[in-house]
C-alpha cells in the first residue's frame, strides 16, 4: 500500500524558506507561490513575467506532461508580484534565479533536492511532509493549502499544469477563477519575510505596498 500523502502547511513552507539562503531560498519562494515543478522554476526568465498585469507565462518547453507542453499563462499572487519588484536582478542574466554554479556548466540550472532538504532539516518541520522529495513538497503544500481554503478545484489543477481530462476540452481557462484562487495564497509569515528581505538587502516598503502586512502605506 502507498503511504498517505502528507503536505506541508503554509507556515511549514515558510519555516523552510526562513532556513534557506541565497538562490536556493529564491527557488523555494517561487515554488511556494506558484506550485510549479522545480525545473520549471529554474527555467523561468524575466521576459516570462508581466509585472504590470501580474501574469506569469509558463513556456511549453518547460512542460513535463502533454498538458504542460501546451504552455499557459497564469496570474501571480499579488504578494509574489510585490517581492519580484524587489528581486535582485542581474542585467546580464535572463533568469529569475541566478545560481552560483559555473555559468554554462551542466549543473548551472539544476536545483538539487538535497540543498533544499537541508533547509527543511534546519527548520525542524515534520519529516513526513518533505523527506523523500524536498522540492516537490512545496507543490504538495501549494495544492493542499489552496484546497483547504476552498479554492475552485479546476482552477487549482490548471495553475499547476495538471490535465483536466475530458472537462478540459470544454473549459476555457478564462472561465476559471484563477485570479481569485491565487489571491488565496497567503503572504510569507513575518519570520520568512524578514529572512527574504535580508537576502534582498531591500526596504520593506515599495510602491504603496507594506510587505509585512501592516496595511497600506500612508
Amino acid at each position: 500500500p502507498m503511504d498517505p500523502v502528507v503536505a506541508p502547511t503554509w507556515d511549514e513552507m515558510d519555516a523552510c524558506i526562513e532556513a534557506l539562503k541565497g538562490w536556493q531560498q529564491r527557488v523555494a519562494v517561487l515554488l511556494r507561490f506558484t506550485g510549479l515543478r522545480v525545473q520549471q522554476v529554474m527555467g523561468l526568465r524575466w521576459d516570462d513575467v508581466d509585472m504590470r498585469a501580474g501574469v506569469l507565462t509558463i513556456r511549453g518547453e518547460l512542460g513535463k506532461s502533454t498538458s504542460e507542453r501546451r504552455g499557459r499563462r497564469m496570474p501571480m499572487s499579488p504578494h509574489l508580484v510585490a517581492l519580484l519588484r524587489l528581486w535582485p536582478r542581474d542585467e546580464e542574466e535572463p533568469w529569475l534565479v541566478v545560481t552560483t554554479r559555473m555559468k554554462g556548466g551542466r549543473y548551472e540550472r539544476v536545483a538539487r533536492g538535497r540543498d533544499v532538504g537541508r533547509g527543511w532539516e534546519r527548520s525542524g518541520v515534520r519529516e513526513d511532509a518533505w523527506r523523500r522529495r524536498p522540492n516537490h513538497a512545496f507543490r504538495k503544500g501549494y495544492i493542499s493549502g489552496l484546497k483547504r481554503a476552498g479554492a475552485d478545484p479546476d482552477a487549482v489543477e490548471f495553475l499547476v499544469g495538471h490535465s483536466l481530462g475530458l472537462r478540459g476540452v470544454y473549459i476555457d481557462p478564462d472561465a476559471l477563477p484563477l485570479t481569485t484562487v491565487v489571491g488565496l495564497v497567503p503572504r510569507l509569515n513575518s519570520m520568512a519575510l524578514e529572512a527574504v528581505l535580508e537576502q534582498f538587502d531591500a526596504g520593506v516598503r515599495f510602491e504603496g505596498l507594506d510587505l509585512r502586512g501592516r496595511g497600506p502605506v500612508r
